[in-house]
């Protein structure tokens, strides 16, 4: 996964978006030289290693991450003009880590969705609530070892069919046209994502805690009535959740 530094905003957006908390405990993986190949835990480096000293140092924005906050960072893709990945501060390797679903867990996702609004500030617009998603990949098919939520634009296909399904606060197949997929309502509006996706999966599909890293997620929002959506899909019987966002970002022309 190739990264770059996103673009600098000022300190308070920064501070609106995720709010400094002060710097995390240094970590071993900053002395050991990254392997020659591809490096799966370069995510973690960049947030360990780069990001945290910067914002302790007070360099806003925290380079090379847009912002940092006491539980994740936000650090922009270079996939698109417009993906932002959130990325916990903490050592989590991903859905498959027992951590998330700890008493007292953060919600990333609901932290992910609060900064939302650098997928707009990247394309020099604003975008409605169900044009933007987070996405999670399964363990199997990810590149990195460090938990990472994918910030980005939906797919207009994808956000013409959840507009036309009738989606309940309990699981159910979104249709013939997505095999695979789940979709279930999840409480909040707003900018108040309440629920966290990941307990939700692990209390209420059936194996799914036994078999987190198989799972891929995927949260956005509808128009009608206004609210969360939860995507949910078991690999290799569903594509990875990132595939149903658009890094073109087509609902933005």
């Amino acid at each position: 996964m190739n990264l770059r530094a996103g673009p600098a905003l000022p300190a308070l957006l920064l501070l609106l978006l995720l709010g400094w908390a002060g710097p995390a405990p240094a970590q071993d993986i900053c002395a050991v030289p990254a392997p020659a190949g591809h490096d799966r835990d370069a995510l973690w480096r960049i947030v360990r290693c780069q990001c945290t000293p910067a914002a302790a140092q007070a360099l806003a924005p925290p380079w090379p991450c847009t912002a940092l906050s006491r539980d994740a960072a936000l650090l922009k893709d270079i996939r698109g003009q417009s993906q932002y990945l959130l990325i916990p501060a903490a050592r989590v390797t991903g859905i498959e880590d027992p951590a998330l679903l700890a008493p007292g867990a953060p919600n990333h996702f609901a932290e992910a969705w609060r900064a939302r609004g650098l997928v707009g500030l990247a394309l020099g617009r604003g975008l409605p609530r169900d044009a933007v998603s987070l996405a999670i990949n399964a363990a199997i098919r990810r590149s990195q070892d460090q938990l990472h939520i994918h910030l980005d634009c939906l797919r207009p296909d994808l956000r013409a069919a959840l507009a036309e399904a009738r989606i309940g606060e309990g699981w159910a197949p979104l249709g013939a046209a997505w095999p695979g997929w789940q979709a279930r309502r999840l409480p909040g509006e707003g900018d108040d994502l309440a629920a966290d996706p990941f307990a939700v999966l692990a209390s209420e599909l059936p194996g799914a805690r036994a078999a987190m890293g198989e799972w891929t997620l995927l949260v956005t929002q509808v128009a009608a009535p206004p609210g969360f959506v939860l995507l949910a899909g078991r690999q290799p019987e569903s594509g990875n959740a990132e595939r149903l966002q658009d890094h073109g970002c087509a609902l933005a022309r």
